[in-house]
């Protein structure tokens, strides 16, 4: 689908659910989401539904990190554009449904809903799609809402901007080289989807990412945040759990 046709396609789960979702069922824990280093991470419902989003992998003729991204099982995969530090779907296995396209699906108590707009424009990347997600969990009881921006250029298209609405937990790029967005556009974002959670992204992590990749920390701008909580392990999504005023969650990888 053209990124110039914004509204998601609505499909069917296609096939009967596997097997497997739902047997490891987490018993009303809340959204599980597990940061997997710059902009990946495994989302894991109640019902034991896993979706993974934007695994990274190295250029073909450079270095950004200096592992590899870990084997990773899901059952859905969403890859936001086909950039390399996004589109490592050989690292996803479990033969995941891979999700490249807008679309809006209902799953359980999972929906979700993508929806194609453009890459920040520059880094080679001119006319080149970019998903925005939008995943919805807890449906029978009260739904929280997660969105992970990709790599998303500021603002959307206000038609996009419309149908998202305010989300619980925002994903956004940001880093000090400013590789992305200004610090300004950053905050755009948070103003425009008024989230109870920002979760930064995409930037420099030691011991991760690599020199040549010349991406910084995200410090800078942390230093403009009023309210900052350094965050290790998984986190269980739900309305308890969520702060009361917004926060900044800086999300410790965890690829062990």
């Amino acid at each position: 689908m053209s990124a110039s046709t914004c509204a998601p396609t609505p499909i069917p789960w296609l096939g009967s659910p596997s097997p497997r979702i739902g047997r490891g069922g987490r018993g009303g824990e809340g959204l599980k989401l597990q940061y997997l280093a710059h902009s990946a991470f495994l989302l894991t419902t109640d019902a034991g539904l896993r979706i993974a989003i934007d695994p990274w992998r190295n250029p073909g003729n450079g270095r950004w990190f200096v592992r590899e991204f870990p084997l990773t099982e899901a059952d859905l995969l969403i890859v936001t554009h086909d950039h390399f530090d996004h589109d490592a779907a050989y690292r996803i296995t479990g033969l995941p449904t891979v999700m490249r396209h807008a679309l809006e699906m209902k799953l359980g108590d999972l929906r979700l809903t993508s929806y194609a707009d453009w890459h920040v424009p520059g880094h080679s990347s001119a006319g080149l799609e970019n998903l925005i997600v939008v995943l919805e969990s807890g449906l029978e009881g009260a739904p929280v809402r997660v969105c992970h921006l990709g790599d998303n250029r500021f603002p959307p298209a206000p038609a996009i901007v419309e149908a998202i609405g305010t989300v619980d937990l925002l994903i956004v790029p940001v880093d000090d080289s400013r590789h992305l967005l200004s610090f300004d556009e950053v905050d755009g974002f948070v103003r425009m989807f008024e989230p109870s959670v920002v979760i930064p992204v995409h930037y420099d992590i030691p011991g991760i990412t690599a020199p040549e990749s010349t991406l910084g920390p995200a410090d800078g701008w942390l230093e403009r945040q009023a309210r900052v909580r350094r965050v290790a392990g998984p986190v269980s999504l739900s309305p308890d759990t969520l702060p009361g005023e917004s926060e900044i969650w800086l999300m410790t990888p965890e690829l062990d």
